[in-house]
């Protein structure tokens, strides 16, 4: 007790001559349960930078069935996403064959901050989250990450699959970026972070039925 009331007094001291405060209260931060741990990880890849079905081992002709803004991914603002589904390099149409059970891998560092099933929309989902992006991964047949874990990019978050509201087998994949002005996440193109060339030509990029 001696030694914890002298530690106490040298803080005191510390407090008064070396102009330190104890902090008083803060707005919200815009993750606050990552913010934490944001701080502990050391990051390799916050903002997206790894297409999610895309294969470290192997290359895959990954196409885009339904594009952004598009059909089911209306209003943008609340659906936005982009389908994506391994497909031919021939004639760049979906291959239901060789969708199904790919792996799903972290697009960015974050945190795993949802887990659920949606029956009537997204099925099976993730969502994995820093301080400034969010990224969504729907539909999925397997999930093989909780809540609360921390990811890495390229690290198995789950695989393909058709749960929910969907008619084949393909990943609904979204991102939203933090807006310190509006306090909340704004969804956006994935394709403002994947560029193009990452991607097989696509026959359509809104015409396959994958919702």
């Amino acid at each position: 007790m001696r030694f914890g009331g002298c530690c106490w007094f040298v803080l005191m001291i510390l407090v008064v001559v070396g102009g330190c405060r104890v902090p008083s209260a803060s707005p919200p931060d815009p993750a606050p349960v990552l913010s934490q741990s944001v701080q502990r990880f050391p990051s390799s890849c916050l903002s997206p930078c790894l297409v999610p079905i895309q294969q470290p081992d192997h290359a895959l002709c990954v196409v885009i069935t339904q594009g952004y803004g598009i059909g089911t991914h209306t209003p943008p603002e609340v659906f936005g996403a982009i389908d994506l589904a391994v497909g031919s390099p021939m004639d760049g149409t979906s291959d239901p064959s060789a969708t199904w059970n790919v792996a799903v891998r972290a697009a960015h560092d974050g945190m795993v901050i949802r887990v659920a099933y949606q029956p009537s929309l997204a099925g099976n989902h993730v969502r994995v989250a820093n301080e400034r992006f969010l990224t969504a991964y729907s539909h999925l047949a397997t999930v093989t990450v909780q809540e609360g874990q921390w990811v890495r990019v390229g690290d198995v978050i789950g695989t393909v699959g058709s749960t929910g509201a969907s008619t084949g087998p393909h990943l609904d994949y979204q991102v939203w970026v933090w807006s310190d002005q509006m306090h909340d996440w704004v969804n956006q193109d994935p394709l403002i972070f994947h560029p193009t060339q990452t991607f097989c030509p696509s026959r359509s990029a809104g015409s396959e039925p994958a919702s």
